[in-house]
């Protein structure tokens, strides 16, 4: 029955055009045209109903941080541009920090104290004092200097704390009492050889 169908001639159906006296009006809509139509319609319909009905309910003395920062022009939000500083300026701005300078201060210091740890037998008290003396005039100009560290030893009178030895108590060289950094005890430098600095390394603390 189907192979028949086929076969048979069947006319041919054709959608219908624009009259003639309308052709003004460009292509005939067809019913898919409307629904998109209609569908735009009402969701703009639905939003301006919508916003009415938000001014309709807002209440006048609403108020919220973000009010402070942002301004309205013949009734539209401008919103503010990024206006944040460049990386060179931040930069700048750093390196003109007390904080910061203090901070890289430290910092170098510290990289200083573990070379220094790293060495052995190396003494630079003329040096050391130049250097220590500039530390002192910067730390007692600024408010946040830290304290000098000090070496505290408990006793329990004070016969014990007028005999006080400390070259015995610390068991090392009458040379490395004031030393605050690699200060071996006399049975490691019996059992252990001491490796004296390079030519290279005393010219940085020169």
């Amino acid at each position: 029955m189907s192979s028949i169908r086929n076969a048979v001639h069947r006319r041919n159906h054709k959608e219908r055009s624009q009259l003639a006296h309308r052709q003004r009006y460009g292509l005939l809509e067809k019913h898919k045209d409307y629904v998109l139509r209609a569908k735009d319609y009402h969701f703009k319909q639905d939003r301006l109903k919508a916003l009415r009905e938000r001014a309709q309910f807002k209440n006048p003395d609403e108020f919220y941080f973000k009010m402070i920062s942002t301004k309205t022009k013949d009734g539209l939000h401008i919103a503010e541009r990024n206006n944040q500083l460049s990386g060179d300026m931040v930069q700048l701005l750093k390196s003109q920090d007390l904080n910061y300078i203090k901070t890289q201060r430290d910092v170098s210091k510290k990289k200083i104290d573990k070379l220094q740890d790293s060495l052995q037998f190396l003494e630079a008290d003329d040096g050391e004092d130049d250097e220590d003396a500039e530390m002192d005039e910067q730390e007692s100009s600024s408010a946040t200097s830290a304290k000098k560290s000090t070496h505290i030893v408990f006793v329990d009178n004070e016969e014990q704390a007028k005999n006080f030895d400390p070259v015995k108590h610390l068991d090392t060289l009458p040379e490395l009492v004031n030393r605050k950094f690699n200060r071996p005890r006399i049975e490691t430098l019996k059992q252990h050889a001491v490796a004296a600095p390079l030519e290279t390394e005393l010219k940085v603390f020169r």
